[in-house]
């Protein structure tokens, strides 16, 4: 999967196909929750924005863990630029509604406060992509440190592989992981670990490897006959993501549109493909084209995103144009669909910032091939949908701006016959209601903060309980960044990184 709109594909076979249960504060759907199931996991099938996070979302990590992995914001002094993963912006585009969206927003009266990654910006830019500006192919974990790190003696992949547990022995010094037991290539094999196990299975599968080796809580583990090695009832819970949605208006004639592409129109693809082979250029270098009862704990985590939304340099949703229509007209099954309009169109989206809402992702069973029962609880917080609702109401506003307004047909066609009344209250939340979609932005389940916060891992990224089992993805995350979440991803892994270098070791990594 190396073109970078490959990750428009969502093939069955590079991705695990979880889906939530029904949700019922999105009407009763069921939202489909993507994650990688190859080397480089999700980073491999991702939209590849690379977005940095909010300065104030970092300190909120400080503020919560008191001690956090060292990760303080970062002066941009520090900053590299020679990095494993790849990352470059667009190339130049034609279309003229990109100056125009950027313009919006001047004229809006929100300037582009600075740079993007200063951790204080606010305002419309073109964010940066995980593409190899020399090669126009996605960079991403598999690439960048999967694939080279074959070349080292001590590190040995073993494909078509499933875990099934972690393995402990409880020693004068505490709960040792001694290995894991796992499937390769349907035979039941054992590892066994020298110095560290290392769970990085994403956050889904990394919960669900707790649970099935006895960490969780009490009452659940027991309801799978599963005998409890460490009681946390914080594994699996915390999670977090955002919604998003948009509204797809008709353009003008002549306004260039992915449409033709989405639509697989013969013509579009013939002229995408020949421009990718000969020149590494075109669409197909783009990044992704389709672009419950309170517990205690919870203050404190509302308390954190609220300060963060009052704060003057902050902001509580995103906006983002883009260039072709969206299927929310089909029940919010996806972003980008397949029954589509023959028109062509743009659309102007919304994403949360910053949700009150968290859910949770537990095993339904002891069996290893069971999927986990995954409910983000989406809009679960009245705040959510109040704040939502009235975002959507301002893509209306963009709309009618005067730098985009002569780009969309004055009475056109739009993608969903709700988004004709969001520009009052109730019809923006119904919409929201009817279409909003998952961003594929989960994290939490294994959140890095004291145990009796919660929490599941230490500072140093170790399970509580445990001296030498670590989780290294985004399920350690206290608190959701704003936008895409690859970039803090990555930053934690590398500081991951430099926590175990001290000693070496073999690392032997699974995936399924």
């Amino acid at each position: 999967m190396t073109s970078p709109q490959d990750s428009t594909t969502q093939a069955p076979k590079p991705d695990w196909q979880f889906r939530s249960v029904p949700q019922p504060g999105l009407g009763g759907r069921t939202i489909s929750e993507p994650q990688g199931k190859l080397l480089g996991g999700s980073s491999a099938i991702n939209c590849q924005s690379f977005i940095a996070p909010a300065q104030a979302e970092i300190d909120s990590w400080a503020n919560e863990t008191l001690g956090h992995l060292g990760i303080d914001w970062i002066n941009e002094d520090y900053r590299g630029a020679t990095g494993p993963t790849q990352v470059s912006f667009p190339g130049v585009v034609q279309n003229p509604l990109c100056k125009a969206w950027i313009d919006s927003f001047r004229g809006f009266g929100k300037l582009t406060t600075g740079d993007p990654f200063s951790g204080n910006s606010t305002g419309a830019y073109s964010n940066a992509a995980t593409v190899d500006i020399a090669t126009k192919t996605r960079s991403y974990a598999g690439s960048a440190y999967g694939i080279p790190a074959l070349q080292r003696p001590n590190f040995h992949l073993i494909t078509d592989a499933t875990a099934h547990k972690i393995l402990f022995e409880e020693t004068s010094g505490g709960l040792i992981a001694t290995g894991i037991l796992a499937s390769v290539h349907s035979e039941i094999k054992q590892f066994t670990a020298t110095k560290e196990v290392i769970l990085a299975a994403g956050v889904f599968n990394t919960l669900t490897l707790l649970e099935l080796s006895g960490m969780g809580d009490e009452n659940l583990l027991k309801k799978h006959d599963i005998p409890v090695v460490i009681s946390n009832s914080g594994v699996g819970e915390d999670m977090q993501n955002h919604l998003m949605t948009g509204v797809s208006f008709e353009v003008v004639d002549g306004v260039p549109a992915g449409d033709p592409l989405l639509r697989q129109e013969p013509q579009a693809l013939e002229l995408a493909q020949k421009l990718y082979t000969e020149n590494k250029a075109g669409r197909t270098t783009d990044e992704y084209t389709p672009k419950y009862p309170p517990k205690p704990q919870d203050v404190e985590h509302f308390e954190a995103v609220r300060s963060i939304i009052e704060s003057p340099g902050e902001r509580s949703a995103a906006w983002l144009i883009f260039f072709a229509q969206t299927n929310l007209h089909e029940g919010g099954k996806g972003f980008v669909g397949s029954d589509l309009q023959p028109e062509n169109f743009a659309s102007l989206a919304c994403c949360q910032s910053h949700p009150f809402s968290r859910g949770s992702t537990h095993i339904p069973s002891s069996n290893v091939d069971d999927l986990p029962t995954i409910d983000p609880q989406f809009l679960s917080h009245p705040a959510d949908l109040e704040i939502f609702a009235r975002h959507i109401q301002t893509l209306e506003t963009l709309r009618q701006t005067k730098e985009l307004s002569a780009f969309f047909k004055p009475n056109g066609k739009r993608n969903h016959p709700d988004s004709f009344h969001i520009h009052t209250l109730e019809g923006a939340k119904k919409y929201v209601l009817d279409t909003a979609v998952t961003a594929y932005h989960t994290c939490g389940t294994a959140t890095m903060l004291p145990k009796e916060k919660g929490g599941v891992v230490n500072d140093k990224l170790i399970v509580h309980g445990t001296n030498n089992l670590r989780v290294v993805d985004a399920s350690i995350f206290p608190l959701i960044p704003r936008g895409n979440i690859q970039s803090s991803v990555y930053a934690v892994a590398e500081k991951a990184a430099d926590s175990i270098k001290d000693v070496s070791f073999d690392l032997v990594a699974i995936f399924s």
